[in-house]
């Protein structure tokens, strides 16, 4: 008999937000968009080149308030398509979020780390993710675990 029940991994994955906002912000300035990288690479360079222009977009907000104010923009826009299920970016955002979770469980393999399951912000309405905050900050063990 088991004292303890088998708990699951889960890795909670921040999928809103601005970063977002600056890769897609990042890659329209540059005459690029998200379903042009992932078509034409395989999925190590395309997070390169992922990376590498949200890396630029990140340079350009820190020296450009206009440009950060579009990425924030962008991503408010985003995050309203995303809670919606519906909208221009929901597709590219699923297939970045795809991506990285592969590349993610290549790093984790090699770790000798696994998750069973992969959430973020998306999944969920703001009350539930604050409510489940609130509570596991009551929690030593999750506490420590967060």
């Amino acid at each position: 008999m088991k004292v303890f029940p088998r708990f699951g991994r889960l890795n909670w994955l921040g999928d809103f937000g601005t970063q977002f906002g600056l890769l897609l912000h990042g890659l329209s300035e540059s005459g690029q968009d998200v379903g042009g990288v992932l078509c034409s690479a395989d999925d190590a360079d395309a997070v390169r080149r992922l990376h590498a222009a949200y890396v630029a977009a990140n340079e350009r907000a820190e020296s450009s308030g206009d440009f950060r104010t579009g990425a924030v923009e962008l991503s408010a826009k985003l995050e309203e398509s995303l809670e919606k299920g519906e909208g221009p970016w929901v597709e590219e955002w699923g297939k970045v979020r795809e991506l990285t979770i592969r590349e993610l469980e290549k790093t984790y393999f090699r770790l000798g780390i696994s998750f069973d399951e992969y959430h973020g912000e998306a999944m969920y309405r703001d009350v539930v993710v604050t409510s489940h905050f609130d509570r596991s900050s009551c929690s030593p063990v999750l506490h420590t675990v967060l």
